[in-house]
């Protein structure tokens, strides 16, 4: 038994911190050789990772945080097959899906 109480705990019982092989946009170029490659129309996204923590300091816990990150409508473009947003034909407008945007 130890004799200092730790100040938080991650995530309800949870003291593992987060992985270093999880890609993040910070390390996205280290993983590049990892990543599959968009052919045709496809596009590689990255979806949006929460934020752990409110404005007021309340951990969230990793089921809150898992829903928040598939409900977003946003993630950032790793890459762009060849053939997306490549005619008008198929696509009316164009949405600026280009590696690097949100």
């Amino acid at each position: 038994m130890t004799d200092t109480v730790p100040d938080r705990v991650l995530n309800f019982g949870s003291d593992t911190e987060k992985e270093e092989s999880q890609i993040t946009p910070e390390n996205i170029e280290a993983h590049a050789d990892k990543l599959p490659v968009p052919t045709g129309y496809r596009i590689l996204i990255l979806p949006h990772e929460p934020k752990a923590t409110t404005k007021g300091g309340i951990m969230l816990a990793k089921q809150t945080l898992e829903k928040e990150r598939i409900a977003a409508i946003v993630g950032l473009v790793v890459s762009v097959g060849s053939s997306a947003y490549g005619t008008k034909k198929n696509f009316q407008m164009d949405l600026g899906a280009k590696r690097g945007t949100l």
